[in-house]
């Protein structure tokens, strides 16, 4: 049997590498955990209704990706930026929705959310596709614009339709001062780690040859959606079963948002080839199974978790075998 060194020597290298990538997206991981901690205790003291704080929770657990995507965008690779925050969206719907509903054996999840609403939410998450196809290959600033101004109106929506449910009753505790510090520590941390892991990454991808776009969508992806699995693994031991929907689908709309953003102050320029296309038909795919499956009886159930994460495992799969076309 032939011993070569040299591969051994790369693939030890390659493993080395992603180990180091993994280690910072923990930290990421762990520096955004500080910021949901901080907004989850303050928000549920002064009274905000569980769907409510999801969604807020949703925004403040996105940071990864803003950052993320903001680095990529300084360092010109916008493929990266749009595909972290889309294969993002894929991640939520698919592996941690799935997950957490193939975990729930007991109950059916309903949701706060009207046919309405979640049929022009995922028009929504769907735009920047629309955009870029009418753009031939480019989010303008004026398309980033209306993304922001749709994500305020939604919010706006679901906010007011929520409002009298709050009780607001703040009252400043000692240890709210211990929690404001953790949330602007967290954040420090996520500004610091995240342009560590856009630095190694195109250092990996130049010295491996590996896709950018198929990094993004797969590995960051992953990667910057770490609170999100960490807030449904909590949920499901503290058996709340209102937070993470609320905070996945505010997650969505927060991965969006940031195209939006990047946008507007500078072009999102994607190159359409077999990749692209993938990611577009399974996008399509996700957000509408967990379209259907959320306004068929207004409730999600265990099985239903299955078709989620089919759909992921299958989009992964399919990435990973056309990576070189």
């Amino acid at each position: 049997m032939w011993y070569n060194e040299t591969n051994v020597c790369i693939e030890f290298m390659l493993l080395f590498d992603f180990l180091v990538l993994g280690i910072l997206f923990l930290a990421l991981g762990k520096s955004a955990d500080f910021v949901v901690r901080g907004v989850r205790n303050v928000s549920e003291n002064i009274g905000i209704p569980t769907v409510l704080i999801g969604l807020i929770l949703g925004f403040f657990t996105s940071i990864p990706e803003f950052f993320v995507g903001i680095n990529a965008a300084l360092r010109g690779v916008n493929e990266v930026a749009f595909g972290n925050s889309v294969g993002g969206i894929i991640v939520l719907f698919g592996l941690i929705c799935g997950i957490y509903l193939l975990s729930n054996k007991d109950i059916e999840l309903q949701h706060n959310f009207s046919t309405t609403e979640l049929f022009f939410i995922v028009f929504f998450l769907l735009f920047p596709f629309i955009a870029l196809f009418f753009g031939m290959e480019e989010v303008t600033q004026m398309e980033g614009f209306i993304i922001i101004g749709g994500y305020l109106a939604i919010s706006f929506f679901i906010f007011s339709r929520e409002a009298h449910k709050m009780r607001l009753h703040f009252r400043f505790l000692p240890e709210h001062k211990k929690l404001f510090m953790s949330i602007l520590l967290g954040v420090l941390g996520v500004v610091v780690f995240s342009r560590f892991i856009v630095d190694m990454a195109l250092e990996l991808a130049h010295r491996y040859q590996m896709p950018l776009f198929l990094m993004s969508v797969i590995v960051f992806a992953i990667g910057t959606n770490l609170p999100e699995l960490i807030i449904t693994i909590r949920s499901l031991q503290r058996k709340v079963s209102g937070l993470p929907l609320g905070n996945i689908i505010g997650s969505d709309l927060s991965n969006t948002l940031i195209i939006g953003i990047i946008a507007f102050f500078q072009p999102i320029q994607v190159v359409f080839g077999p990749a692209f296309f993938l990611l577009f038909v399974f996008f399509v795919m996700i957000c509408i199974a967990f379209l259907f499956l959320a306004i068929t009886g207004r409730r999600f159930q265990q099985q239903e978790g299955f078709v989620l994460l089919a759909v992921y495992v299958m989009f992964i799969v399919t990435q990973i075998f056309f990576k070189n076309i």
